[in-house]
């Protein structure tokens, strides 16, 4: 009998990047992202919402999650990452932003296609695989937002 050869994959390190981000971004680490991101990241986030754009560096990431986690306030969610592959020159992940509130909710997947410049994430495509959910989804929250903000501003 024919011993069968066992195909081993190695990851390449570039993913584990990837990985480590997203670890680093669930808790808004701010200096771990920072070692993990080329210190020009670009990360285009799509659509017509508010917090559609490019977000620049590390900052504009904290940014957009802050404008997005400000939005969810109100209810429960998370991400979840499901795959990633890598090579020298770039990465894709697959995510699942989930959330569920008194008005609104998701359960999307996006992919994100990543270029690496030093081992580090240099340049980031969201993509979401509903853009029309996304935009829903996005400006439900922002108006939302902005009538609570209006709000607290008046009754000062």
């Amino acid at each position: 009998m024919q011993q069968e050869k066992q195909a081993t994959w190695k990851e390449h390190p570039n993913a584990q990047v990837v990985r480590d981000f997203f670890a680093a971004f669930g808790v808004a680490d701010a200096a771990r992202m920072g070692e993990l991101v080329h210190e020009d990241l670009v990360w285009h986030f799509p659509g017509s919402s508010p917090i559609a754009g490019d977000w620049q560096g590390v900052d504009g990431i904290l940014n957009g999650i802050r404008a997005v986690a400000m939005t969810l306030r109100d209810g429960k969610g998370g991400f979840e990452l499901l795959e990633v592959t890598a090579n020298e020159h770039c990465a894709l992940s697959v995510h699942r932003d989930f959330y569920t509130g008194p008005d609104n909710q998701l359960d999307l997947r996006y992919v994100l296609y990543i270029q690496m410049k030093d081992g580090k994430m240099a340049e980031v495509w969201e993509i979401p695989f509903d853009l029309p959910e996304n935009d829903r989804f996005n400006n439900k929250q922002a108006g939302a937002l902005a009538k609570r903000l209006a709000t607290s501003v008046s009754t000062k």
